[in-house]
């Protein structure tokens, strides 16, 4: 299946050109791919009664980064609270910890947010709709979907303005059907030799670390490729090609061969070569069997991996990875809010 997205301003306009053979006009009439069928964690709770979940934060250079978050003991409606965690001034101790700022305006309000049918229509006050360009409005919606489906009753959103249901927002985004990942990407990148109404979308796990941060954080990049017929075998090409980004690092050697890379069912098996963990401390090696989880899991058609070196399952950890991996329930670890 063919992932097809929405692009508004700038490059992304342009990308509406490299996914047109996919069904794609313009961005008023974008078709809708049928929702994603991952395996999706419910929200973790400790035995403190805290649960943890990701949210999306913007880095000092402009990307979105997942953040994962503790709220409070007992919090009702986990979706809403982690929406209200990515407001400016909801959450100061976890942005301070970071060094990221909030992706939703000061004041931003969620006056509502119903989930049916795996549709969450939630309504914003008025503030969410006040973006300065297209770039910032785009990466708005963005946080709020990918927060969004990250919980298993939700494959697609709908947003909402005071009540109201609007064709665009103020700065061209269309939001009159409903939305995904898979019609949305995240710190977008197009390849070279992407062509015009033959590519598709992958999104691939990568590592950020800026000045302020003393850990690296996992964040996904969508990246538009030409067509592939395999799609398992796209996505790890993807990774070892590496972050086509200054600001990421990769997770892999460049030099790194796949010995087998197909899908079975729903789970994806990837067999890399000798070169692929080496001069990788145990921590790396964590770093990229997660990040191979989480740029699977993405694809809609898979639900678990697992991950060898010429055939060893173990050689990424002490313990043997023979069982298949499901997508972790936080992308990165979490932080109190």
């Amino acid at each position: 299946m063919k992932r097809r997205v929405l692009w508004v301003g700038g490059v992304m306009t342009g990308l509406v050109l490299f996914l047109g053979g996919c069904g794609m006009g313009t961005p008023g009439n974008t078709s809708i791919d049928e929702p994603p069928t991952q395996q999706k964690h419910l929200p973790q709770q400790s035995p403190s009664g805290s649960i943890s979940a990701t949210i999306y934060a913007r880095s000092p250079d402009g990307l979105l980064i997942p953040v994962g978050v503790t709220l409070p003991p007992n919090t009702q409606g986990v979706a809403k609270s982690a929406l209200e965690a990515m407001v400016d001034g909801a959450a100061p101790d976890l942005y301070a910890q970071t060094g990221f700022s909030a992706v939703l305006p000061k004041g931003t309000k969620i006056n509502g947010l119903n989930i049916s049918n795996g549709v969450a229509t939630v309504d914003f006050s008025k503030q969410f709709n006040t973006a300065s360009n297209a770039a910032e409005e785009q990466q708005r919606l963005t946080a709020v979907v990918y927060t969004l489906t990250q919980f298993p009753t939700v494959q697609q959103v709908r947003l909402q303005i005071e009540g109201q249901a609007l064709s665009a927002l103020a700065k061209g985004t269309t939001i009159d059907t409903p939305l995904s990942r898979q019609t949305l990407g995240i710190n977008e990148q197009i390849t070279p030799e992407a062509q015009p109404g033959n590519s598709m979308m992958v999104t691939d796990y990568f590592l950020y670390q800026g000045a302020q941060q003393t850990q690296p954080f996992l964040v996904p990049v969508s990246r538009i490729i030409p067509t592939a017929q395999d799609p398992v075998a796209a996505v790890v090409k993807e990774l070892i090609r590496g972050p086509m980004d200054p600001r990421l690092q990769p997770v892999i050697r460049a030099d790194a061969k796949v010995l087998q890379a197909k899908l079975n069912g729903q789970t994806a098996t990837v067999d890399l070569d000798q070169s692929a963990l080496q001069g990788l401390d145990q921590q790396q090696r964590n770093q990229l069997a997660q990040a191979l989880v989480l740029s699977l899991t993405e694809l809609s058609q898979v639900q678990q991996v697992t991950v060898s070196q010429n055939g060893d399952t173990a050689a990424f950890s002490q313990q043997s990875m023979a069982q298949p991996m499901m997508r972790p329930h936080l992308i990165n670890p979490p932080i109190p809010a």
